[in-house]
């Protein structure tokens, strides 16, 4: 059933992926061990992963635990460091690069459409930035784009009856622990019965004999379970316990602590900025000797303004022609992305224009194998080959490479950059 809905064979989109996670990981590990201090908010996540190794006491109560139980696996296996800190995040951020490949790979049903959603994805820089950085958002992410990969699987003409339900479950699942790293999980989850209902209407019925209750079972039964099923470690701190009884009403306690607003900081941004990128982040600007090291989560150009571009011809192509592949991108990225305009936050970064941005790479795909761009090759794979000439260009502020001081410079096109 699969490789009649992914248009190749199976076994080769499993080489595919391997090759792929290899490739990324591989790339991930390079100079990890920098910065080799605490990395922007590993300030925050590092103590709080490391306490699920002693369960003294249970810390960073304002959001879900899994994240920082997957960062601690990594600090278990290679120690309190850089290295060990980071590690997880390589991990969930190769498979994230491998998610983009399968939910391009779903949607197009074209492998070359799908190896180029994957390379874009790979050179657009913030995916590089954050797979090396002990934060709750990389594998927010990583779980979020698996949900939506397995989930678009079904959205085929020659899905069955008896493949449906088990792929929902599944998806349902991994948008279920997708909130158990972090809240904003729900901007994925929740837009997705709204596409459900809006897919079950003709002309895009694609699930015969469909029943409510698997609706109910996959896309909300299933996340609850998976969501509380991660607090149960907790249970066993010594201090600050949140016991299974207490589950519940300890997600108040979250949203109380949630609430509370921090001090001023120099780089916070709100959402009218994310798509320009006018106000990255620096991670970290550290200095070593006569040199410095230095980590900025700033977007690839070409990519991110690109993509935005991308985004405005995919809505009003989904206007023009009803597709249905476009429509799907761009109600994604527009969830994702203006979830954010409805429910703003006093304090909000840079960084939470991640999830959104990872549909940038399918939508650059989609438009360069369009009709009037595909009989042009020169133009797509000069345009793959400018992304990653860019990305090359950027990473020694990327992945803190030791720089000469003032150096950085060159890199800050706009005076807001820096």
């Amino acid at each position: 059933m699969l490789h009649e809905i992914l248009a190749i064979p199976l076994r080769r989109a499993i080489m595919i992926s391997v090759a792929l996670y290899v490739i990324a990981q591989v790339l991930f590990l390079i100079n990890i061990q920098y910065p080799k201090t605490a990395n922007f908010d590993e300030i925050n996540y590092v103590p709080s992963s490391k306490a699920f190794l002693d369960f003294k006491e249970y810390r960073n109560q304002e959001h879900p635990p899994l994240a920082k139980e997957l960062i601690a696996v990594g600090i278990a296996l290679l120690g309190d460091q850089p290295s060990g800190w980071r590690l997880m995040s390589t991990v969930f951020g190769a498979l994230t690069l491998v998610g983009a490949f399968w939910w391009a790979l779903a949607l197009f049903r074209n492998e070359q459409m799908a190896l180029m959603a994957a390379a874009l994805t790979l050179f657009n820089q913030l995916l590089y930035v954050q797979a090396r950085i002990a934060m709750l958002d990389t594998f927010l992410v990583a779980f979020l784009i698996w949900g939506l990969a397995i989930f678009s699987l079904t959205i085929h003409d020659k899905i069955k009856r008896p493949t449906t339900l088990p792929l929902w479950i599944t998806s349902g699942a991994l948008f279920g622990f997708a909130m158990a790293c972090k809240w904003s999980a729900i901007f994925a989850l929740a837009p997705t019965w709204l596409l459900i209902v809006f897919l079950m209407r003709k002309p895009y019925f694609f699930w015969p004999r469909v029943e409510f209750r698997w609706v109910i079972l996959a896309f909300v039964l299933m996340p609850a379970l998976c969501y509380f099923s991660t607090f149960l470690p907790l249970a066993f701190f010594k201090v600050n316990a949140v016991k299974p009884w207490d589950i519940l009403t300890f997600q108040s306690e979250m949203y109380s602590l949630q609430l509370r607003v921090v001090g001023p900081h120099p780089y916070i941004s709100h959402w009218p900025t994310w798509p320009l990128m006018t106000r990255p982040i620096w991670y970290a600007f550290d200095k070593e000797g006569e040199f410095i090291r230095g980590v900025v989560l700033l977007g690839n150009p070409l990519i991110m303004w690109g993509g935005l571009a991308a985004i405005v011809f995919l809505l009003i192509e989904a206007y023009r022609k009803k597709g249905l592949t476009d429509f799907v991108l761009v109600f994604y990225y527009g969830a994702m992305y203006g979830s954010w305009i409805v429910f703003p936050r006093h304090v909000a970064f840079y960084y939470y224009y991640y999830p959104a941005a990872m549909v940038l790479g399918l939508a650059l795909a989609k438009v360069l194998y369009s009709p009037a761009l595909d009989k042009v090759p020169q133009f797509k794979y000069g345009f793959l080959a400018t992304a990653a000439g860019l990305f090359f260009y950027f990473l020694p502020i990327l992945g803190a490479f030791r720089i000469a001081p003032h150096e950085y410079m060159k890199w800050m096109w706009l005076s807001s950059w820096i």
